[in-house]
């Protein structure tokens, strides 16, 4: 991580509705009125996933109803993590959540947040406020690969103050409206499951021949097929290459060309929102070099339905080059776009993921997509098929469009409410309550004391 400015002057500098405060409030340390907490380093040869010891809780296990990693080893109390506790994911997205999970303990890069003392205070305000600050560090955070976030960062962020009745009010207030959206949402996700039900059952009804009523089938090992197919490897039908791996020593160079990784390849496409960088000499270039038709795969995925997910290359970046993140099928025998939605289907399916090495990260491996089996028939019957898919598909894509339209009116909804929550607008202020000045000086007065840092004498 590289943060160059302090967390006051990012927040003092941005122009968001979400890191504003009522003119009547104050603005604390968060370090003040909530202990920040770093995980530890637990040896990973004490790690497993057969229940044994404590739940770890992870990185990507913030937001998460529980951890996935049990640690069986020593450990001290202080890395505890109890039902309701606050954890932020300090490498990545920088993501807070609130822990809903049995007792568990706190790893390394992940860090726990607690309120000092509720009456200065409201755990739940902290919760709604946070994240948009996080958010904010994170556009300013420089990074070669993944973002840092540091404990001290989150210590110094100046966040509101409004009076602690006021806090109780406004937490009211918002979770009553975001209730309401939270149904809303429960709803667009049960559609979007269907739609996803749907794709499946259109491609497993395209490699089976009845979605295109080719006749007749024959039974094999793998179910039935259309008549007159038979069963291949991938590798007989496609090269099959594994990217170049990353290096530090690939980080600068004379040849510093494009690439493309694991986080460019979405279920719609390519993506080059973030494409990197790294030095491909001739000799690598000419061996990790895309061409448009190439059907990009990722490699691995603690997600078994993410295993092998694929994208077809259309050559939107002149010399681009991919990573070990991304396996690489180049078409030889058969038509891509074929090939493109037996890989979509093999994946969306979780056949891939079933395929693949690994406990917590399935990895699909050169040698198992190489090996992979796929049904092959005649060139026009593939042509057939994939005019199939793509009719049915397009009624499904305009449907999940329209249910994207929907959920981003949803977020907007509540980024204004939460604006109007930290604009002061969204409660009536009562003339009852403490100033937020005398919070702040009362806040103050039991500040915890910070280490200071002595220099060395000469």
């Amino acid at each position: 991580m590289t943060l160059r400015i302090s967390p006051e002057e990012i927040v003092s500098r941005s122009a968001s509705p979400l890191l504003a405060v009522a003119h009547w409030w104050e603005r604390c340390r968060l370090g003040d009125v909530a202990e920040v907490a770093n995980g530890a380093a637990f040896k990973s040869k004490e790690f497993n996933t057969n229940g044994d010891g404590l739940p770890l809780i992870r990185i990507r296990d913030v937001g998460q109803p529980e951890a996935s990693t049990h640690y069986s080893g020593e450990y001290k109390t202080d890395y505890l993590v109890q039902s309701g506790d606050l954890l932020i994911g300090m490498d990545g997205d920088f993501r807070i959540a609130r822990w809903s999970g049995v007792e568990s303990l706190l790893n390394q890069r992940v860090c726990r947040l607690r309120v000092r003392s509720s009456g200065f205070y409201s755990d739940r305000f902290l919760e709604h406020v946070l994240q948009p600050y996080l958010d904010e560090i994170h556009k300013v955070t420089s990074a070669v690969t993944v973002k840092h976030l540091s404990s001290r960062t989150v210590q110094d962020l100046p966040i509101p103050l409004p009076p602690r009745a006021e806090q109780g009010r406004i937490v009211a207030a918002i979770e009553e409206h975001f209730s309401r959206l939270d149904v809303a949402e429960i709803a667009l996700e049960a559609t979007r499951s269907k739609l996803q039900a749907l794709r499946r059952s259109v491609l497993a009804a395209a490699f089976s021949g009845r979605l295109t009523d080719l006749g007749h089938t024959t039974n094999t090992d793998r179910g039935q097929l259309p008549g007159g197919w038979r069963l291949a490897s991938i590798a007989d039908v496609a090269e099959v290459h594994l990217g170049r791996q990353r290096s530090p020593r690939h980080h600068t160079g004379k040849q510093m060309r494009p690439y493309l990784r694991a986080a460019n390849v979405t279920w719609g496409g390519i993506s080059l929102e973030d494409v990197k960088t790294m030095n491909f000499d001739d000799a690598d270039f000419d061996r990790f070099r895309l061409t448009r038709g190439d059907i990009l795969l990722n490699e691995a995925s603690g997600s078994p339905n993410e295993v092998g997910k694929p994208a077809v290359w259309g050559g939107e970046i002149e010399d681009c080059c991919f990573q070990n993140t991304l396996l690489r099928l180049r078409p030889r025998d058969l038509n891509g776009d074929y090939l493109y939605w037996y890989c979509y289907s093999s994946a969306l399916s979780g056949r891939f993921g079933e395929a693949g090495r690994g406990v917590n990260i399935r990895h699909l491996g050169k040698r198992g997509l190489a090996q992979f089996p796929i049904p092959l028939g005649p060139r026009a019957e593939q042509e057939q098929i994939v005019a199939a898919i793509e009719e049915h598909f397009s009624g499904l894509d305009a449907s999940e469009a329209a249910l994207d339209a929907v959920r981003a009116k949803v977020s907007a909804f509540r980024r204004s409410v939460l604006a109007e929550a930290f604009a002061g607008r969204l409660v009536p202020q009562n003339s009852d309550d403490e100033p937020a000045a005398a919070l702040l000086a009362r806040i103050a007065a039991e500040r915890p004391v910070r280490p200071t840092t002595r220099k060395k004498s000469a």
